[in-house]
């Protein structure tokens, strides 16, 4: 089943990546100035990360069609902006995910990533919640981009999108 899927993504799915180089020395600054107060007053430590998750969650909700899954015969336009973060377990890597993450704030993000990662790590399954992630995109070569590739172009009668509303007749939102 799970090979079936890995497949099913590398010959049928559209791949792309980009890198965007984006100054952080503010970030760097703020973090610094506040990592001791946010671990006492929070009780996690204030990484990097929480900052890229908000960053992407905004940008996923700015974009809503760049928050989508290839379904059978369509692009899937999600409502819910759910982020996977990668853990290296004993057992391997695994990507819980943390669900509505436009909605929590940094300090949410930060707890969120602390918990998933400390039971993951723990090898507690229930830290998976591994079910429901999403973020892909097929917009390649926007200002500031550095570099980007699709790794696949599904045939032209398959972009069918449907944001709510008239839809498509293959498409769906969920």
């Amino acid at each position: 089943m799970i090979a079936d899927a890995m497949v099913r993504s590398v010959t049928q799915i559209p791949h792309a990546w980009s890198m965007v180089e984006v100054d952080i020395t503010e970030l760097v600054g703020l973090r610094n100035r506040e990592r001791d107060q946010f671990r006492a007053r929070e009780g996690v430590n204030l990484t990097y990360l929480p900052f890229a998750l908000k960053a992407v969650a905004s940008a996923l909700k700015d974009n809503p069609t760049m928050n989508a899954s290839w379904g059978d015969d369509c692009i899937v336009l999600k409502r819910r902006i759910n982020l996977g973060i990668a853990v290296a377990a004993p057992t391997g890597l695994v990507v819980p995910v943390i669900h509505d993450a436009d909605r929590l704030s940094i300090s949410g993000l930060a707890h969120a990533v602390a918990d998933l990662s400390e039971r993951a790590r723990g090898g507690n399954p229930a830290a998976g919640r591994c079910a429901g992630r999403h973020v892909h995109g097929e917009q390649h070569r926007r200002a500031g981009q550095r570099a980007g590739r699709a790794d696949h172009q599904p045939s032209p009668g398959r972009h069918n999108y449907h944001r709510g509303g008239a839809a498509a007749p293959r498409g769906r939102y969920q």
